[in-house]
């Protein structure tokens, strides 16, 4: 069985050796760890590192007890109305997140084409009309959306910091152009093929709660907010150590000062203004 909880993703199968025990492979130590630590004290299991080509890196084994015992634990854990929201509370490899929202959007997806003849999709294509002013005329404004989409091509989306087109990716951050009470939203994929993307925005009611849609937009209708990879490379430079800068060296014009200064240290001196055979 597969098993998601804020704290990650466990494939657990009946391990091949003994019926009675049950073997939980991960694919990331935090989460491994994430799940002796659920053991109770004194039965914590060992944490066991499988070499490629394993596709499961990390493998912690239980009896069978332990595992419903921790199944119910997690269970009765659950105290959040979401759970991708409480998933990204807490501590997990670069990247989980991202995989969750693609494995939920690809379900949607699933669904979605399940249902697609009850016309009871949860998400569909967002009214173009809409989205460029045009009220009742179905083909809205035009040339408006021609002065825009003119000058990009392919999956190419505006970016908010400098009005440059740029190549919209999945983990954006992402609002409309012309309809900011959609709120903001995130990439969940992009279709290059039909220069669309599905973007799962969130903005909060008047009540305090938090409405949910899941649209397929025209990536030309869409403003980058915020680019989680590029954020993550500009982290790692500030975070890398400057080399100090080469100091700079002295020069001398005799061979008896450079004699003088040479004492060993870096970077030696040099010299200069000297040319063999005068004087």
């Amino acid at each position: 069985m597969w098993l998601f909880t804020p704290d990650g993703f466990f494939s657990a199968v009946q391990h091949k050796d003994d019926p009675n025990r049950i073997m939980i492979r991960t694919r990331s130590r935090i989460h491994a760890q994430h799940l002796v630590d659920a053991c109770p004290e004194g039965s914590k299991p060992p944490l066991v590192e499988t070499p490629p080509p394993a596709d499961y890196r990390y493998r912690v084994t239980v009896s069978r007890e332990m595992w419903i015992y921790l199944v119910g634990k997690f269970a009765a854990d659950i105290s959040y109305v979401n759970y991708k929201n409480e998933a990204s509370k807490r501590k997990h490899p670069s990247g989980f997140m991202s995989a969750l929202h693609s494995i939920w959007s690809k379900l949607l997806g699933f669904q979605d084409s399940m249902h697609a003849d009850s016309k009871k999709g949860r998400w569909g294509d967002y009214p173009t009309h809409h989205s460029h002013g045009g009220g009742s005329d179905p083909f809205g404004n035009l040339d408006g959306w021609l002065s825009r989409s003119g000058n990009a091509s392919g999956n190419a989306s505006i970016d908010d910091d400098d009005d440059e087109y740029v190549e919209l990716c999945e983990g954006m951050i992402v609002q409309m152009l012309d309809d900011g009470d959609l709120g903001e939203g995130e990439v969940l994929s992009v279709d290059d093929e039909r220069g669309t993307a599905l973007v799962h925005f969130t903005y909060p009611l008047e009540n305090g709660d938090i409405e949910e849609e899941v649209l397929k937009v025209p990536v030309q209708d869409l403003m980058v907010l915020y680019d989680p990879i590029e954020d993550q490379v500009e982290e790692r430079l500030e975070a890398m150590e400057v080399l100090p800068s080469r100091p700079e060296v002295d020069k001398y014009t005799s061979i008896e000062d450079l004699a003088d200064a040479d004492d060993g240290s870096w970077p030696p001196p040099e010299l200069t203004g000297f040319m063999r055979g005068s004087g």
